[in-house]
């Protein structure tokens, strides 16, 4: 598959290693909350937010788009949950120090932290201090 085909890529790290947007966008459109983030993507926001699990997505509702069936924030990849355990551990892996890793992370892939409760919004994709 060409570079076209690769919206996310630890290539930076492993060589090995990446995600497609095929694999991101199909998984996208059949997960329960990501489904629903890429249709308001799609055809417009309501002006309240319908569901509390939406709301990370909702607050950014002005910058997200949509490439590839792939909801992006910026030119950030909103990752499934699937496959976040799997971009965490190849980031761990190759562990160039919490900062470094934070830092190459939040440059290509988003997803809200689990639990937060920081101003009834999330700001990363996992509850590590901040450097």
């Amino acid at each position: 598959m060409g570079s076209e085909g690769v919206v996310y890529s630890v290539s930076v790290i492993d060589d090995d290693f990446s995600i497609t947007a095929e694999d991101i966008g199909k998984t996208t459109l059949v997960d329960p909350v990501l489904g629903k983030v890429h249709q308001f993507v799609m055809s417009g926001w309501p002006e309240g937010c319908p569901d509390e699990t939406l709301k990370p997505y909702h607050s950014r509702r002005n910058e997200l788009s949509w490439e590839q069936d792939c909801v992006l924030w910026g030119s950030r990849v909103i990752s499934p949950p699937i496959f976040r355990a799997k971009m965490l551990g190849q980031l761990h892996w190759e562990h160039p120090g919490i900062c470094g890793m934070k830092a190459i992370a939040r440059t290509c892939i988003w997803w809200p932290k689990n639990g937060s409760g920081n101003r009834g919004s999330s700001e990363s994709m996992y509850s590590m201090p901040k450097c």
